[in-house]
């Protein structure tokens, strides 16, 4: 059996009409995964890639942008989730807004950090930013595995998903998580010098 891919990028102009085509190469990209991408956490996905492309295009490009060349990408996780994320030329860091019910718009980043177990955005420099969001999988991943190792096998062994279950279990029970967003602040140690 082939390995699957960890991480896959896909570059496109900053137009609205293009995040279509991102949707599309990430559905095909979810199918090479095992995941259907009409159920969740496959539209999770979907969702938050959609609202990563369109703030990138509108707030990292200042709209429709055909000279400007964008890249997103997913990236399979080890602990069984999914990493979206979206870089635009922008060093202007994505802002929470605080929208009335009648607005038509700015509630993108709200769905993102709604769909998404953890988000984030990473400094690229004179190159802009990537925001990144990350979606969790482990029981969608774990059944497309389990099948896998079902066909490899010759058909359902018990011994073989008892065992993938355990190993992912403890692996994500020793794995420490990700630091996101601000750490809590820690006590300044000082060395008191006494005089003996």
């Amino acid at each position: 059996m082939e390995p699957r891919p960890r991480t896959t990028k896909f570059t496109f102009s900053a137009e609205r009409e293009r995040i279509r085509d991102v949707r599309c190469w990430a559905r095909e990209t979810l199918a090479g995964l095992g995941l259907d991408a009409d159920e969740e956490p496959a539209t999770d996905v979907l969702l938050v890639l959609s609202e990563l492309c369109g703030n990138a295009i509108v707030h990292g490009c200042g709209d429709n942008r055909p000279d400007v060349t964008l890249t997103a990408g997913l990236s399979l996780l080890p602990g069984g989730g999914l990493r979206v994320d979206v870089t635009d030329p922008s060093s202007e860091l994505p802002e929470l807004r605080d929208v009335d019910g009648n607005a038509t718009s700015g509630r993108g980043l709200t769905l993102v950090i709604t769909y998404a177990d953890r988000f984030g955005v990473d400094d690229l420099g004179p190159h802009g930013k990537c925001v990144w969001a990350e979606v969790d999988l482990s029981a969608a991943l774990q059944a497309a595995a389990l099948a896998d190792a079902a066909a490899v096998c010759g058909g359902p062994d018990v011994a073989v998903v008892v065992a993938a279950l355990r190993a992912d279990t403890a692996v994500r029970a020793m794995r420490p998580q990700p630091a996101v967003g601000m750490l809590p602040a820690r006590p300044i140690l000082r060395r008191q010098i006494s005089a003996a």
